[in-house]
Formats: structure tokens, C-alpha cells, sequence
């Protein structure tokens, strides 16, 4: 079974806290991967693409999620009073 459903499944289901979650796998949701250890794991599943392409997606993709974050949460402005009509 995947691993990632195994988790999902412990903390979702089970309520199962993150920090146990993090002692049973050894796994910790702030690791992080560099374009580097992700070509090479994307090479031992068969890709053979050039490191570039992969450094570029990742560039793009983290631009993208920038602005998304930057662009959301703000929340919108409803007016607390609005004008009065007259017929």
C-alpha cells in the first residue's frame, strides 16, 4: 500500500497526531527536496529528461505557488453599510 494513503489514513481516520505519525515513519512533512535529488529519483523511475527541464519546472512551479500565496487569504471586501435606496 502506498505510504502516503498509510498516512493519510492514520491521521485522518485514526486521528492519529503528526508527531507520532513523524516517530512511526521517520518521515518529517518539512523535509525538503532540491531539483537535484528530484532528477535523480525521477531517472531511477525511467525519466531521461535532462536535469534543465526538471530545474525549470521546479522554478516555475514554486513561482506559481508564490503568487498563489500571495494572492489568497486577503479575503474580500464586503461593506458593512450600503446605500439606502429611495423609490
Amino acid at each position: 500500500m502506498d505510504l502516503l494513503s498509510v498516512i493519510r489514513r492514520w491521521h485522518f481516520r485514526q486521528k492519529i497526531p503528526i508527531r507520532e505519525i513523524k516517530r512511526r515513519t521517520g518521515l518529517s512533512r518539512k523535509q525538503k527536496r532540491t531539483a537535484k535529488q528530484l532528477h535523480a529519483d525521477l531517472v531511477k523511475l525511467g525519466y531521461d529528461g535532462s536535469y534543465n527541464r526538471v530545474a525549470a519546472f521546479a522554478r516555475r512551479w514554486r513561482t506559481e505557488l508564490q503568487y498563489e500565496h500571495q494572492n489568497s487569504g486577503r479575503g474580500t471586501f464586503v461593506p458593512l453599510v450600503f446605500p439606502s435606496v429611495t423609490t
